[in-house]
């Protein structure tokens, strides 16, 4: 779920450049090794690299520390295909062993990352809700912006202000929370940018 290191293979072209990235399967770099589509359970696990997802690229351009923080499936508020409703992303940001009951990552002091790029919501939008589920597609937007909103602070509170945060809505399923509002600067946090790029609504705000 978790990693940090330093990007192999480059020179520093940036002193002491330390990146998070927390996300989904979409950050942990499900299946990018894999030459077809169509993939088994097996054959998706054995192609998941996360040393080549993009935030490792990133930090391997810019020789940079970073850390993923990232689970596939698993969203804001409803997981893909609304699997596992008693969990979410955020059952297991705070943990750093998942099958050890009560496990809380503790940060040594050391880690204090330059930027966090935090990319939510896919899970929770790419697919379309049963029946049975207890969402409807606006009470589903509006629970999702209501929490990653809230979920954001958590990364502000334990890096501080110094940390600047930038987070990305639902990517290509913006459409599924979007509510008109413009970008705004809050402190050292951004939020959104690559959908407005995009001509889309931000989807979560958060104050500084």
């Amino acid at each position: 779920m978790t990693a940090l290191r330093t990007a192999p293979g480059t020179r520093r072209t940036h002193h002491g450049w330390t990146i998070g990235f927390i996300g989904d399967s979409l950050t942990v770099g499900y299946g990018n090794l894999s030459a077809s589509r169509d993939c088994t359970g097996d054959q998706v696990r054995r192609t998941t690299d996360a040393d080549v997802s993009h935030g490792a690229l990133t930090a391997r351009r810019l020789g940079a520390d970073y850390r993923l923080n990232a689970y596939s499936g698993l969203g804001m508020v409803r997981n893909y295909n609304g699997g596992s409703p008693d969990v979410t992303y955020r059952t297991f940001y705070d943990h750093a062993l998942l099958k050890v009951p009560g496990d809380v990552w503790q940060n040594p002091g050391t880690w204090r990352p330059r930027l966090v790029v935090a990319n939510l919501g896919t899970s929770d939008f790419s697919t379309a809700v049963n029946p049975g589920e207890p969402w409807t597609p606006d009470s589903l937007a509006a629970a999702y912006r209501t929490a990653y909103s809230d979920f954001l602070q958590k990364p502000r509170t334990r890096y501080g202000a110094a940390t600047t945060i930038v987070a990305v809505g639902a990517g290509s399923f913006a459409g599924s929370c979007r509510r008109p509002r413009r970008r705004r600067p809050c402190g050292r946090q951004w939020f959104a940018a690559p959908q407005e790029r995009a001509g889309l609504a931000p989807c979560a705000t958060v104050g500084s």
